[in-house]
């Protein structure tokens, strides 16, 4: 979360925006709340049936975040966080500057977070080596800029005593509007 919302930030990104991209990065999987434990765990290759369940998540949690009036603007971080700048990703198939700027930071960042973490089927990459496998992949599936400036942020966030960020989500909500699901 800390990394997309800096990311956000470095990009110039209004203050609506960085709350936004700061709860899609959070909540970008909610969806797989809808996926069987059993696939998500699964300690080898996905069967192309199993994919398509799995490619299904950002519907899901869209669906789940839409509920909620005053988060409308983290609707499409969720929903678009795994299309391509290429064009080649899902659930829309969208390319380039039609990807949603809050669904290209999120990402990069999960993507990052994924490759430095430990998976059922593979063990953690390093930071250098995932470094290099965002900025081997852009153009392709990801936005040369917003690697570059997930990569400055990396950078400062390292070399910085402070880790923490706090959860501000006040630009989403406008005056006397409670975050209230619909029925």
């Amino acid at each position: 979360m800390r990394y997309a919302t800096e990311t956000a930030r470095r990009l110039g990104l209004d203050a609506t925006t960085v709350a936004a991209v700061q709860l899609g990065a959070l909540c970008h999987d909610i969806g797989e709340i809808r996926i069987p434990e059993s696939i998500l765990r699964k300690p080898a290759d996905l069967t192309r049936e199993e994919w398509d369940i799995v490619r299904q998540h950002p519907v899901l949690g869209a669906k789940v975040i839409q509920q909620v009036t005053a988060l409308q603007e983290v609707v499409p971080a969720i929903l678009h966080h795994h299309e391509r700048f290429d064009g080649q990703g899902y659930p829309g198939k969208l390319q380039g500057q039609k990807i949603p700027l809050s669904a290209q930071i999120v990402a990069v960042v999960a993507a990052f977070q994924a490759m430095t973490s430990d998976r059922p089927y593979r063990p953690a990459r390093s930071t250098e080596q995932a470094l290099s496998e965002l900025r081997r992949n852009t153009g392709t599936q990801f936005n040369a800029e917003v690697v570059e400036a997930f990569v400055a942020v990396h950078e400062a966030i390292l070399a910085s005593e402070s880790r923490t960020l706090e959860l501000d989500l006040t630009p989403l909500l406008r005056p006397r509007q409670a975050i209230q699901a619909r029925v």
